[in-house]
Formats: C-alpha cells, structure tokens, sequence
C-alpha cells in the first residue's frame, strides 16, 4: 500500500481501485473469458467504457468487426478499442473484455506508466 499520495505508476504496479455502478473494468484475456451475461456495453457505450479504463482509439475511431476468435462486444486488444458484433465469438485469450463492473467492489488496472486510480476511486 502506497502512501506518497504525489506518487507516480512507473508501470510495474497495478493499482487497485473502489469501483462503482455501471463503470468499466478491464478483464484478463484469458481464453473463453467475455462479460457476465448483461454487463457489456453495447457498441454506443463501448467507447466511453473503453477510454475510461485507458483504451485507445485507432485513427480516432473503434474498430468493429464480426470475428469469431475474440469476445463479444467491447474489448481491447493492446489497448486499441474493438467492438465486436458476432454474438457468438470466444476469446482465444489475447483480448481483454470491457465489462459493467455491477456487483464488484475493486479493480485492478493494468500496469502501465502512469496508471493510477481516480482520486474519487482511490482506496485509502
């Protein structure tokens, strides 16, 4: 637990955040793994949800497709946002989804330079 509150993530720390209602948390890519059933974003949210938790856009805009191999809805894959319409897609464990955080009470962001929590979502 850190407590230089002027501290900076030189990336080799994952910070572990409060989360709140309907906010995005990042899921391991793992293979098989996407959202509970109603916690992802539908494609109109998934750009907000993404940018919230560090999510790019590439040449400003998110990349939708229909692939199998990757998780239904809203995902990143190196921090570049996709959207993916194919309803019945599984991931082949090299993409993170973006799910609605519900019940969970924390979460762990990734460990990139910079990374830190909210100051509102900060655990002290």
């Amino acid at each position: 637990f850190g407590t230089n509150i002027e501290g900076t993530n030189a990336g080799q720390f994952q910070p572990v955040c409060v989360a709140g209602t309907d906010k995005a948390i990042m899921m391991p890519a793992r293979e098989g793994s996407s959202c509970e059933m109603g916690y992802d974003f539908n494609e109109d949210e998934c750009v907000d949800a993404a940018l919230s938790i560090g999510g790019k856009l590439r040449d400003g805009k998110v990349i939708v497709g229909a692939w199998a191999n990757s998780p239904n809805a809203c995902f990143v894959e190196n921090m570049a946002i996709h959207y993916n319409t194919n309803q019945q897609g599984i991931n082949n464990g090299s993409f993170n989804s973006i799910c609605k955080v519900g019940i969970i009470k924390a979460t762990m962001l990734p460990a990139y330079q910079g990374t830190a929590c909210a100051p509102a979502d900060a655990i002290a």
